[in-house]
């Protein structure tokens, strides 16, 4: 997966992304493009490259785009709101005027709801899986006491149903948590996450939502997918058995059939609208 990089000017913060419709180096230009554009949000411990099925899946149709969330990286990006601006700044640069579907997973559906929350009139349609932002069983919000490979395994269990990482992905994960500083950011970040409850704002989403479910999913459990679908007014529940947190890396076929379709209809209605109008 060829990641871009782009940074407008020496006040904004360097944005890394991998987009679909560019198969070369990054050109800051505006261009004509007929796919509907997808921004995906990955989670706390989430990468571009949990992605990589799901968009070998789809990259055919859809033009993909998946942000690096620099959860760890910057002192100022430590908040849902901060990163929600730091996501819509990037959209601002990339993608001036342009309506975007979103797809976020765990923390990244936190900031795709909060990002719809406060710029409703830029998206057409919001796909959530194992979201954050009504509750979630994670790591936790205080400082793990054991950092052993064997340690991180065991807590990768909960996330997944059949689905074990790779060591590059296990050590990328103890690389955080023996990193003070990092540690940190991911325990105050955390704790934001926690305390940025969304659930009495959720009925004011007005966008067609689908959320994407594992039927096993043990950090945000169905019963909060339920609690999302009855509270969005305009949300539909797809579930996925056998299936944990992250259906895109267990399940990507069927991930992308239920995404393709989603998006496809709400494409359908966006372009019979033109049309009437």
């Amino acid at each position: 997966m060829l990641k871009h990089s782009l940074k407008p000017n020496r006040h904004y913060l360097e944005f890394s992304f991998f987009d679909s419709g560019k198969l070369t180096n990054y050109e800051f230009e505006s261009e004509t493009n007929s796919k509907p554009v997808v921004l995906i949000l990955h989670g706390l411990f989430g990468d571009l490259s949990n992605f990589d099925a799901f968009v070998d899946n789809l990259k055919s149709e859809i033009r993909l785009v998946l942000l690096r969330l620099p959860f760890f990286d910057q002192d100022q990006l430590q908040t849902i709101p901060q990163l929600s601006k730091y996501v819509f700044r990037f959209l601002e640069i990339v993608f001036p005027g342009k309506s975007i579907h979103l797809i976020g997973n765990s923390l990244g559906g936190q900031i795709a709801l909060h990002l719809c929350l406060h710029h409703k009139e830029s998206f057409d349609s919001l796909i959530l899986t194992g979201s954050a932002g009504l509750m979630e069983n994670s790591f936790g919000c205080s400082k793990p006491k054991r950092f052993s490979t064997e340690y991180i395994k065991e807590r990768v269990k909960d996330v997944f149903f059949s689905y074990e990482l790779d060591q590059e992905s296990i050590q990328s994960i103890q690389d955080v948590l023996v990193n003070a500083e990092q540690c940190g950011r991911l325990l105050k970040l955390a704790r934001n996450s926690k305390n940025t409850h969304l659930g009495p704002l959720l009925s004011t989403i007005t966008l067609p939502v689908l959320l994407i479910w594992g039927e096993n999913d043990d950090v945000t459990p169905p019963s909060v997918a339920k609690q999302f679908c009855s509270a969005i007014p305009n949300a539909r529940l797809k579930w996925i058995p056998k299936c944990g947190h992250a259906p895109m890396m267990e399940h990507p076929s069927v991930f992308a059939q239920l995404c393709h379709s989603f998006l496809s209809q709400q494409q359908s209605l966006i372009q019979q609208e033109k049309n009437y109008v």
